[in-house]
């Protein structure tokens, strides 16, 4: 993920080893409770990446690509101080610094419990139509 090519400027962002059918059944999971919500929501998948800086990598991004932390097209960037926080603290917290958009940022814990990764839930409000009355 990390690597450099000058023959290759493409080698490295998403060109990582998954075990597939864990990665298959996670964004199915994924998808599955993005349903429950009563709006378009969706559930991001991000990993750190072990750079310093800090940076971040989206795994796994849904249906409608909402997200308050991901640039469009990037696949790694600068951690954000969010989810520096949870995953140094593995606290749940929520997010809402972009107008209308509200994400809630969760950790992911491995088999030992340690926090390895974090999810965004992110929803976008609707207008109230009465706000539009005169």
């Amino acid at each position: 993920m990390l690597k450099k090519d000058s023959r290759d400027p493409w080698i490295d962002g998403d060109n990582y080893d998954v075990d597939q059918t864990a990665f298959t059944q996670t964004k199915k999971i994924l998808m599955r409770l993005a349903r429950l919500c009563p709006e378009a929501c969706d559930l991001n998948l991000w990993m750190p990446v072990k750079t310093d800086p800090p940076q971040i990598q989206v795994l796994i991004r849904n249906v409608h690509e909402m997200s308050q932390f991901w640039p469009w097209g990037a696949l790694r960037q600068d951690m954000p101080p969010e989810m520096k926080s949870v995953l140094e603290t593995g606290k749940a917290i929520t997010v809402t610094r972009t107008p209308g958009m509200t994400s809630v940022l969760a950790p992911v814990y491995d088999s030992l419990g340690s926090v390895v990764g974090l999810v965004e839930v992110v929803s976008q409000s609707r207008p109230d139509p009465r706000e539009n009355v005169k």
